[in-house]
Formats: structure tokens, sequence, C-alpha cells
């Protein structure tokens, strides 16, 4: 199943960030320079977002569907 692809306005950005609680303290400016480093990511059911101990530089969050989480154990 394909992914619909979301196309976020500015404002529906600075909108969404701001019900995210990570930013509680940021005002609408604070905000906008965040908005400014954002990218919108669309992903397929069953795609990978990243694997267990690979590096990662980026912070995902997820504004329409589901993820889920898997770890292995030894």
């Amino acid at each position: 199943m394909q992914s619909k692809i979301l196309v976020m306005t500015n404002n529906e950005i600075l909108n969404f960030l701001g019900k995210v609680s990570l930013f509680d303290g940021l005002d609408s400016k604070e905000l906008a320079v965040v908005a400014e480093h954002m990218k919108s990511l669309t992903f397929n059911e069953g795609e990978y977002l990243f694997r267990q101990n690979a590096k990662r530089e980026s912070i995902f969050f997820v504004s329409e569907g589901e993820v889920e989480l898997f770890t292995k154990t030894a």
C-alpha cells in the first residue's frame, strides 16, 4: 500500500510544530527557524525509516499515519 503524499504549506508546518511538546518554549520566530530546516518525506508501508544501530542525524515527526518500532535482541 502506498502512503498518501502530504504537502504542507509553511503555515501548516508552523501549526504542526506548535503542537509538538518538544517546542513548547519557542515563540513563532523560533518555530519559523526550525521549520526552515524541515523537509517532508513520504514512506510506503513496510519501508524502513532507519535501522537499529545505524548512525542517524535526523529526527522524525509523524504528521500522518503510523510507525512501528522493532528491536533485535541477542
